[in-house]
Formats: structure tokens, sequence, C-alpha cells
């Protein structure tokens, strides 16, 4: 893939990381085609028809649904790259077949099977998640994950969200295998960070961020080993991967290996005056009441996270794609602040 101007098209254009991804195509020049649920009106894309009034003629937006096969053809008739970054993120569902697995794999199958049948694909970027490398922080103990660790402890019992990630991207996998037209890459981002480009974009990343601010994790945030990365990065990973023609597999995508309670420490010389966590609860108190205070941390999910470190190795991005990753902290407090404009906190 060269890297002048091209029409291209991104799934899930209302989400998180496909705001800022199809903001950076558009400064770059490049024609767009985005799909959302539904065009009728809705607060959720008033981001980017600014974006195409900003940019006349780049921006085009598509009706598509992830289970309705064949809807995804029309918009990428005529582009040379498909970014799929549509995918639930949320971990907390009524039903993890239905909600989760069902989307991610079903949407993956449906989208991929479409771009089979487009003649101008010539590359599928697919956004993964560290999810599919790992499980639990205990999983990385011995080495760091890469991009040859795969996820092979979570089920629809155990860590449904991670479970879900692993099972979509396998699928990509199976159906990049049996054509030979495009070529996979993924990006495989750790915890995302930083403002959106619209306050109403959600992600959980913004519901984990909403508990530093409202109190619930006042008591004290956990030794949860997580990986951090700013969500500019992970939009800039997937233009570095769909352009480099020597791009290759998957991208562990992730700037800080730290913990939980890193997220209070970015916020508290400026926000001080939010109930911000203060301590680490030790893990037997943590095992004791945890699972009162929120069904997702079950024991299973304590005994196999809380006081293991998260460790990675994100060398292959950095040499082979020429990466480079900024400080999350700063992300952290814009995407903070953005919250609180918007009202999400009451003090």
């Amino acid at each position: 893939m060269e890297k002048q101007q091209q029409t291209v098209c991104v799934t899930g254009a209302t989400g998180y990381v496909a705001g800022h991804l199809i903001q950076q195509l558009l400064q770059a020049g490049h024609r767009v085609h985005g799909t959302v649920r539904s065009l009728s009106k809705s607060p959720k894309l008033a981001a980017l028809y600014e974006l195409a009034d900003q940019y006349p003629d780049q921006l085009e937006l598509f009706q598509a649904e992830l289970l309705t096969q064949g809807s995804f053809r029309a918009a990428m008739r005529g582009c040379s790259v498909l970014f799929h970054t549509a995918s639930p993120f949320t971990m907390r569902v009524a039903h993890p077949q239905r909600d989760l697995l069902d989307p991610a794999i079903k949407g993956t199958q449906n989208v991929l099977s479409a771009a089979n049948a487009i003649d101008s694909i010539q590359r599928v970027v697919l956004t993964s998640s560290v999810a599919a490398m790992y499980c639990d922080a205990v999983d990385c103990q011995y080495a760091p994950i890469d991009e040859s660790s795969w996820n092979t402890q979570a089920s629809l019992e155990h860590q449904p969200y991670t479970f879900s990630k692993v099972q979509a991207e396998k699928a990509a996998w199976e159906l990049a295998e049996q054509q030979s037209r495009w070529d996979l890459v993924v990006i495989n981002p750790s915890l995302v960070m930083g403002p959106a480009i619209s306050d109403q974009t959600t992600s959980e990343s913004f519901d984990i961020l909403k508990q530093f601010g409202d109190g619930q994790l006042k008591t004290g945030a956990p030794k949860y080993g997580i990986g951090l990365v700013d969500v500019r990065d992970v939009a800039q990973a997937h233009i570095l991967a769909a352009f480099n023609p020597q791009a290759r597999g998957r991208y562990l995508c992730n700037a800080k290996d730290t913990e939980l309670f890193a997220i209070a420490d970015a916020l508290r010389e400026q926000y001080s005056s939010y109930p911000l966590p203060k301590m680490r609860p030790p893990k037997w108190l943590v095992w004791l009441i945890g699972p009162a205070l929120d069904p997702l941390f079950t024991r299973k999910v304590i005994s196999r996270n809380i006081g293991y470190e998260f460790r990675s190795n994100h060398q292959k991005i950095q040499q082979e794609l020429g990466m480079t990753f900024r400080d999350p902290n700063p992300g952290i407090r814009e995407m903070f602040q953005q919250m609180i404009d918007k009202g999400v906190f009451d003090q």
C-alpha cells in the first residue's frame, strides 16, 4: 500500500478510536467512507458531520449493521483499505453470548466476507485488543506478552469480554487465510485513554474513568496490572499499519505497563477536589468485599489479577512501523476534563 491520497472505509464511525482515526485520515487528505448503525439525526453523529463540513467531499457516511449480511458492501466500494473498528467494548452485559460474542465474531465474519466481494480492497486493518493476547495479569508473569501471545484462559464464564476479542480475531485470521487478494494487519491496543472527538462518544474507557471521579473507588483502587495507551496513538497505529507495505501480522499497541492506581496518580494534582482513591487495598480485603461491590470482580478475577504486574513488549510496532508513543497521563487529564465539562460528575 502506498501513502498517497486514497479512499478508505472505517466501520463503526461513531466509535471512540474510529473518531480519531477518521479525523487523522481526513487531515492526511484521504477520502473516508464511514459506517454507522443509523443515518437518522442523532447527537452521536454531530462530530462526524462537523468533520464533513471541515473537509468537504472527503467524508461520506453509510448505514450498516454488524449482523446484517451485505450491509457493508456499499461503503466499501471503491476503497483500497478497510479499517474494521466496529465491535462492542463493554464489560457489563446481561447475556455474554448474545451481547459480546455474537456481535464480535459474526460481525467480523460479516464485514470481512463483504470485503471478499469488493475487488478494490487490498488491505484490512482490524482493531483487536491486548485482551486477545492475554486473559489476566498473572499470564504476564513468566514473560511479557507480545505478538506471539494468545489468550487461552478466557471463556464465557471467566472474562467474557476478553473471550470475545480472542475469538473475533481468530475468526478474522481464518477468513484472511481463505483468500489471497487482501492482507490482514491487526492492531492490539491496551486500555485506551484520552479525549474523544465528541462528548457523545461512549466506551468502557469512559466508564472506568468515571469510577475515579464519582467516588466509586474512593476507598481505594487495587493493584491491578494494566497497560495504557493514548487514543490518538491508537488511531495513528492503524494508519501506519494501513499504508506501510511491509506491515504484517499483529501489532501490540501499548505505551505504558502500569496499574489501575496510576490513573488516580495522573489526575491527583489537577483534580484533587474529586474523591480519587488514595490507597491500594490489600488483596485479602478485595477478595472479601470485591464481589459484593462489583459483580465483575469475581474471586477468580481477583486471584489472577490483583498484585500482579502487566508486562508487555511493544518493540515490533516501533521497529517495523516507526511508532512512537506519547505519555498517556496528559490524555487521561484531557479525558477527565471532557467528562467534567459534560457534567458527568456531580460536585
